[in-house]
């Protein structure tokens, strides 16, 4: 008989082996969301473009953090916020949402997490277009390396969103009420990160800027797109927490993996 230890990993390495599976079935998701609209996703790119005006309008307004570089601050930062939170939200539901498929016998809970996240990667490279668009308007100096350090930052992010999408995933089967509480989390979480204001603005020695992980995350990449330096700290502290959340995720997975269908 297989034991829960050899079952889960081999769970997760056939999970693996089916990337390829849950990036075109993400991309079909994507195409029959707006299969009868006229600009398609870019629908979300325009409303997005659109949120980020308005919050730079207000917030500009509000605090005495202006200039030229207010604008791809906020505009990275809510790009960004907007992956990130979309990702957690979608995949703490993932496997309720997928109960159909899992009942009937497809038992590749990872497949459905990785899904999850590359959907919400293809809207985000949809929206990379307002950054793009930002980072020319203010003439940011964006270099050759910095578009590699971008990369790894968002590669990085996206294990994060792997491990605590697996977490929520597993614990929101088994205790419903989680839902709620992540959303709440999730806007509280929004207010207390630096996305629409600068961290100089409370002091960059908080601790609501210091030992926030999504600021941190944040980081990898904004810094780039607003002509920062890169920030080697904040990239340290994304893989510490991506080992973190992957090595959580993997030790609930081996203990609850074969209860997940009971739970639905």
């Amino acid at each position: 008989m297989i034991s829960q230890f050899q079952s889960a990993n081999h769970s997760v390495a056939d999970s693996l082996h089916r990337l390829p599976v849950a990036w075109l079935i993400a991309r079909k998701s994507i195409k029959y969301r707006y299969r009868r609209s006229a600009l398609g996703p870019f629908w979300i790119t325009l409303t997005q473009a659109v949120y980020v005006l308005a919050l730079v309008f207000v917030f500009g307004k509000l605090f005495p953090q202006g200039g030229p570089g207010f604008v791809p601050y906020v505009a990275s930062g809510v790009i960004l916020w907007s992956f990130i939170s979309t990702s957690i939200q979608a995949s703490s539901q993932v496997f309720v949402q997928r109960k159909a498929a899992i009942l009937d016998g497809d038992l590749h809970y990872l497949t459905h997490v990785f899904e999850v996240i590359f959907e919400n990667a293809l809207i985000f490279a949809h929206n990379a277009v307002i950054l793009i668009i930002v980072v020319l308007l203010y003439q940011v100096p964006v270099s050759v390396l910095d578009i590699p350090a971008m990369l790894l930052g968002l590669l990085l992010i996206a294990v994060n969103l792997v491990g605590i999408g697996a977490i929520l995933g597993i614990l929101t089967a088994r205790y419903r009420d989680l839902e709620p509480l992540v959303v709440s989390g999730l806007q509280i979480l929004f207010f207390a990160t630096p996305i629409m204001w600068k961290p100089e603005f409370i002091g960059e020695s908080s601790g609501l800027v210091k030992f926030n992980p999504v600021h941190h995350w944040l980081s990898t990449i904004r810094e780039q797109l607003t002509g920062g330096d890169f920030q080697f700290a904040s990239v340290l502290v994304t893989l510490g927490t991506g080992i973190l959340s992957c090595l959580t995720a993997y030790l609930l997975f081996v203990k609850f993996h074969r209860k997940i269908a009971s739970w639905l």
